[in-house]
Protein backbone atom coordinates (compact mmCIF):
# COMPACT_ATOMS: atom_id res chain seq x y z
CA UNK A 1 0.00 0.00 0.00
CA UNK A 2 1.12 3.53 -0.64
CA UNK A 3 2.74 5.57 2.10
CA UNK A 4 1.87 8.82 0.53
CA UNK A 5 2.14 11.86 2.45
CA UNK A 6 -0.19 15.00 2.60
CA UNK A 7 2.82 16.68 0.97
CA UNK A 8 2.25 14.19 -2.11
CA UNK A 9 -1.57 15.41 -2.30
CA UNK A 10 0.00 19.44 -2.61
CA UNK A 11 2.22 18.27 -5.23
CA UNK A 12 0.09 16.49 -7.48
CA UNK A 13 1.40 13.02 -7.60
CA UNK A 14 -1.47 10.69 -8.09
CA UNK A 15 -1.44 7.86 -5.32
CA UNK A 16 -3.77 5.46 -7.59
CA UNK A 17 0.02 4.63 -9.01
CA UNK A 18 1.24 3.70 -5.85
CA UNK A 19 -1.62 1.27 -4.80
CA UNK A 20 -1.11 -2.38 -5.27
CA UNK A 21 -3.90 -5.11 -5.24
CA UNK A 22 -3.18 -8.50 -3.57
CA UNK A 23 -5.97 -11.55 -3.62
CA UNK A 24 -5.13 -13.95 -0.94
CA UNK A 25 -7.06 -17.13 -0.03
CA UNK A 26 -6.94 -16.87 3.99
CA UNK A 27 -8.04 -19.54 6.30
CA UNK A 28 -9.57 -17.90 9.87
CA UNK A 29 -10.49 -19.92 12.96
CA UNK A 30 -12.82 -18.52 15.28
CA UNK A 31 -13.54 -20.38 18.72
CA UNK A 32 -17.15 -18.68 19.48
CA UNK A 33 -19.53 -18.65 22.04
CA UNK A 34 -23.51 -18.90 21.13
CA UNK A 35 -25.66 -18.09 23.94
CA UNK A 36 -29.38 -18.90 22.88
CA UNK A 37 -32.66 -20.32 24.02
CA UNK A 38 -33.84 -23.67 22.29
CA UNK A 39 -36.62 -25.85 22.98
CA UNK A 40 -37.37 -29.09 22.16
CA UNK A 41 -39.21 -32.44 22.71
CA UNK A 42 -38.55 -35.43 25.02
CA UNK A 43 -39.46 -38.58 25.26
CA UNK A 44 -40.80 -39.24 28.53
CA UNK A 45 -37.39 -41.75 29.15
CA UNK A 46 -35.06 -38.17 27.95
CA UNK A 47 -36.85 -36.35 30.19
CA UNK A 48 -36.92 -38.23 33.61
CA UNK A 49 -33.05 -38.66 32.77
CA UNK A 50 -32.58 -34.60 32.33
CA UNK A 51 -34.93 -33.74 34.96
CA UNK A 52 -32.68 -34.58 37.84
CA UNK A 53 -29.68 -33.67 36.28
CA UNK A 54 -27.54 -30.56 38.12
CA UNK A 55 -26.58 -27.57 35.17
CA UNK A 56 -23.14 -29.14 34.90
CA UNK A 57 -24.65 -32.36 34.22
CA UNK A 58 -27.20 -30.63 32.03
CA UNK A 59 -24.41 -29.34 29.77
CA UNK A 60 -22.49 -32.87 29.93
CA UNK A 61 -25.74 -34.49 28.53
CA UNK A 62 -26.33 -31.95 26.19
CA UNK A 63 -23.46 -32.09 24.84
CA UNK A 64 -24.11 -36.10 24.31
CA UNK A 65 -27.41 -35.14 22.83
CA UNK A 66 -26.98 -31.99 20.65
CA UNK A 67 -29.62 -33.52 18.26
CA UNK A 68 -32.45 -32.07 20.23
CA UNK A 69 -30.95 -28.38 20.52
CA UNK A 70 -28.21 -28.46 17.53
CA UNK A 71 -30.62 -26.96 14.81
CA UNK A 72 -31.77 -24.28 17.14
CA UNK A 73 -27.94 -23.30 16.62
CA UNK A 74 -27.67 -19.55 14.13
CA UNK A 75 -24.19 -19.15 12.97
CA UNK A 76 -25.22 -15.75 13.09
CA UNK A 77 -26.07 -15.34 16.61
CA UNK A 78 -29.70 -14.28 15.65
CA UNK A 79 -31.89 -15.40 18.01
CA UNK A 80 -29.32 -14.88 21.09
CA UNK A 81 -25.98 -14.05 21.64
CA UNK A 82 -22.58 -14.36 19.53
CA UNK A 83 -19.26 -13.80 21.42
CA UNK A 84 -16.00 -14.49 19.33
CA UNK A 85 -13.20 -15.23 21.75
CA UNK A 86 -10.02 -15.87 19.72
CA UNK A 87 -9.35 -15.45 16.33
CA UNK A 88 -6.15 -17.13 14.30
CA UNK A 89 -5.21 -16.80 10.91
CA UNK A 90 -4.10 -20.17 10.10
CA UNK A 91 -3.05 -19.96 6.33
CA UNK A 92 -2.78 -17.48 3.85
CA UNK A 93 -1.69 -18.27 0.19
CA UNK A 94 -1.17 -15.53 -2.53
CA UNK A 95 -3.65 -15.94 -4.94
CA UNK A 96 -2.98 -15.15 -8.65
CA UNK A 97 -5.46 -13.20 -11.10
CA UNK A 98 -5.65 -15.72 -13.57
CA UNK A 99 -6.50 -18.29 -10.47
CA UNK A 100 -8.72 -16.11 -9.14
CA UNK A 101 -10.86 -15.38 -12.41
CA UNK A 102 -11.24 -19.03 -13.50
CA UNK A 103 -12.90 -19.81 -9.81
CA UNK A 104 -15.14 -17.37 -9.78
CA UNK A 105 -16.31 -17.79 -13.14
CA UNK A 106 -16.58 -21.95 -12.15
CA UNK A 107 -19.24 -20.87 -9.12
Amino acid sequence: MSTATAADHDTGTDDADDEQEMTVEITVTEEVTYTFTSTFHLTAEEAAEADGLSDGELAAWLEENEELWLDDLDPTGAGGYLDINERSVDAATRVSPETTTATETEH
